[in-house]
């Protein structure tokens, strides 16, 4: 049942906006991570990793992209981001 808060979801995905995230795509985000039901959520949002996914669980919030997509950079920048992601807590 992990999931977030309105106002922790509304944070994450002003976090994901600066790496790239569509604004326009705010809504369906927070319809997914703040949905209370007996699964973990991804969130594919894109952004400068191209295939960039973000994971909630009953343990922490944390961001991926595909491996194909891997650059240095783009290494970098999502353990920058996943640095950042820590510090919300899903409610379970």
């Amino acid at each position: 049942m992990a999931h977030l808060t309105d106002e922790q979801a509304n944070e994450v995905y002003d976090i994901l906006v600066r790496y790239g995230a569509r604004e326009s795509q705010r809504f369906r985000f927070l319809e997914c991570a703040a949905k209370v039901d007996e699964h973990n959520k991804e969130y594919l949002f894109g952004g400068e990793f191209e295939s960039g996914k973000l994971h909630v669980s009953s343990r922490s919030v944390s961001a991926s992209c595909s491996m194909k997509h891997e650059t240095h950079r783009r290494l970098l920048r999502l353990a920058e981001l996943c640095v950042v992601l820590q510090s919300f807590k899903p409610l379970t």
